[in-house]
């Protein structure tokens, strides 16, 4: 009876995730399809999509100012597949990243809480981060924050899962390596840094010993250090000092207040 009821249960939590994405879309959509750009951050991130569908160059691309990029080129390698469909960088097509990577992050959220039989809770939460104002405004920008948001909340809630199944498995730690990946080639080793000081907090809390979270987290991290320096190596190879001065200034000076 149990088991039956559990089934029900999983059943309908997989009818709601449609809905829910669904419900995202429909509330992001029209703001993304009508809104033109009215900022600068926007159309300086789009400019560099359309530069690598004009160019044809995919590693590091120029603007056209002739600088390279100063974000490593994950959210302009979506927002110019977005728009390899219409043959132009728009403004909705440099937004759908945003947007596609909010519903993922939103429905993985709501689907890894409510399948510990907290509907109530999920439900609630769910409402509450899809409402949240900056929540919503970063879902329809085109910009760098909504991918790296999306790709790392999605990465932390698998590895909240992996560690309810004791760490056992390989799919979910791949996946967790894929998505940090692609949350570095968003805006860079931050986004290696900050989940990874997450992971050791929260398994040193649960108690595991140093070597099994070092053992574990390097499952997960070290493949994605790979997949992030072949970019940075291949980057380097294109652009040289001129490169490395952009990730020193972005990612070190930034930090140091010496910009």
């Amino acid at each position: 009876m149990a088991h039956t009821s559990s089934n029900n249960s999983n059943l309908l939590l997989h009818r709601l995730i449609p809905s829910l994405a669904a419900l995202i879309l429909l509330l992001c959509l029209p703001s993304a399809l009508q809104r033109p750009f009215q900022s600068k951050g926007e159309p300086r991130e789009a400019l560099v999509a359309q530069a690598m569908l004009k160019s044809g160059e995919w590693i590091l691309p120029s603007r056209y100012d002739g600088e390279f990029a100063t974000k490593p080129p994950m959210t302009h390698w979506l927002m110019a597949l977005s728009s390899l469909p219409s043959g132009k960088v728009s403004e909705f097509t440099s937004r759908l990243p945003s947007i596609l990577l909010s519903v993922l992050a939103v429905c993985c959220f709501f689907y890894i809480i409510a399948s510990r039989g907290e509907s109530l809770e999920a439900t609630i939460s769910t409402f509450i981060l899809l409402t949240s104002a900056l929540w919503f405004r970063q879902s329809t920008a085109a910009r760098v924050d909504m991918p790296l948001s999306g790709f790392m909340i999605t990465a932390l809630l698998l590895f909240y899962r992996w560690e309810l199944m004791s760490l056992r498995g390989t799919l979910i730690p791949g996946a967790i390596s894929v998505l940090l990946a692609c949350a570095a080639l968003t805006k860079g080793p931050v986004a290696l840094a900050l989940p990874g000081a997450v992971g050791v907090s929260y398994l040193y809390l649960r108690r595991y010993k140093f070597r099994s979270i070092v053992g574990n987290l390097s499952k997960i991290f070290l493949p994605a250090f790979i997949l992030t320096l072949l970019w940075y190596l291949a980057a380097y190879r294109t652009g040289g000092l001129e490169f490395w001065n952009i990730v020193y200034s972005e990612n070190i000076a930034r930090f140091t207040g010496t910009m």
